[in-house]
C-alpha cells in the first residue's frame, strides 16, 4: 500500500525543493535511471519495454491487423489503444476488490487519454493504412501493460509507445482485382522481410511537470507526488513543437504555469 507522508515529511520535501534539493539528489529536470528496449516480443509487429527508476516498468506491443473499413472513415485506417495493469500492482492500490477495481479505472482512463493524444497529434498516417477504400484497412492495436506501478506512468507509457511504433513493420499486400477490374480482395505476405515501416511522423513524447511550492520538477517521485500542488502534461514532438496540454490534479493552472511547463 502506498506510504502516506506525514505533515513533517511533506514540509521537509517541499522545503528541500524550494532550496533546489530533491530528496534523491536529482536536479529539477533530471529523470531517474531509464532503460529502454525495442523488439522484445517476437510475435507482434513492434514492441518495447521501458523501466524508469526501480518501480515503474512498462511493456508495449503493437499489432497491425486487417479489419473492415469504418463507415465514418472508409478511406482511413484505425488506431486502438489498450492499457492493462498487472494484478501484482493491486497492493499499491489497497489490495482486494477495491484495489482491482481501481486498477481497471487506471487502465481505462490512461487508454482513453493516450488514444486522444495520438489521434489529436496526427502522428499516425491513417490514410496510408487504407487497403481497399470502403472495404478493408489496417488497424493498429497498441497494447500497454503496466508491470510495475510506481509513478510517472503517463510519461513512461508514452516513451514505450514511441519506441514500439518506431520499430513496427506492416506486412506487404498483393491486391487482387475482381472480374470488372475493381479491387475486391488481397493477399497478405507473411514474410516480414518484405514488410514496410509503419508510417508515423513526429510521435509525441509526454512530459509531466509537477509544481512543488514555487518550483517545477520532472519525473516526480512517489513522495514528491504527494507534495505537488498541480501538474501539467505536455506532448512534445521530435521537432520540439507542443502538440497537446493536459492538466492533472485538482486546482487551477495559471498562464505562467503553462508557459513554464512548456519551456521545461
Amino acid at each position: 500500500m502506498e506510504h502516506l507522508l506525514s505533515d513533517a515529511e511533506a514540509n521537509y520535501i517541499c522545503a528541500g525543493v524550494e532550496s533546489g534539493i530533491r530528496e534523491d539528489g536529482r536536479g529539477f529536470c533530471d529523470l531517474r535511471t531509464l532503460v529502454v528496449e525495442n523488439n522484445v516480443l517476437p510475435h507482434v509487429n513492434g514492441s518495447s519495454r521501458v523501466r524508469l527508476g526501480l518501480g515503474t516498468e512498462i511493456l508495449c506491443s503493437v499489432k497491425v491487423e486487417v479489419t473492415e473499413a469504418s463507415e465514418d472513415a472508409p478511406t482511413r485506417g484505425c488506431l486502438e489503444v489498450g492499457v492493462e495493469v498487472s494484478p501484482t500492482c493491486s497492493q499499491q492500490q489497497g489490495g482486494g476488490a477495491e484495489g482491482t477495481r481501481r486498477l481497471k479505472e487506471i487502465g481505462g482512463e490512461l487508454a482513453e487519454f493516450l488514444r486522444y493524444v495520438y489521434m489529436d497529434s496526427g502522428c499516425l498516417d491513417l490514410d496510408a493504412l487504407c487497403i481497399i477504400p470502403g472495404k478493408f484497412c489496417w488497424t493498429v492495436f497498441v497494447d500497454v501493460v503496466l508491470l510495475q506501478l510506481d509513478c510517472n506512468i503517463v510519461d513512461a507509457c508514452s516513451l514505450a509507445i514511441f519506441v514500439a511504433l518506431d520499430c513496427t513493420k506492416v506486412p506487404s499486400l498483393k491486391l487482387v482485382p475482381g472480374e470488372r477490374g475493381e479491387l475486391e480482395d488481397f493477399e497478405v505476405n507473411g514474410d516480414l522481410t518484405g514488410a514496410r515501416e509503419l508510417s508515423v511522423v513526429n510521435v509525441p513524447i509526454l512530459v509531466t511537470v509537477h509544481g512543488i511550492g514555487s518550483q517545477r520538477v520532472l519525473d516526480a517521485s512517489r513522495d514528491e507526488l504527494q507534495c505537488a500542488k498541480g501538474a501539467m502534461t505536455v506532448a512534445v514532438d521530435c521537432a520540439g513543437i507542443c502538440r497537446n496540454l493536459h492538466k492533472q490534479l485538482a486546482g487551477t493552472v495559471s498562464l505562467d504555469d503553462i508557459k513554464a511547463s512548456v519551456a521545461m
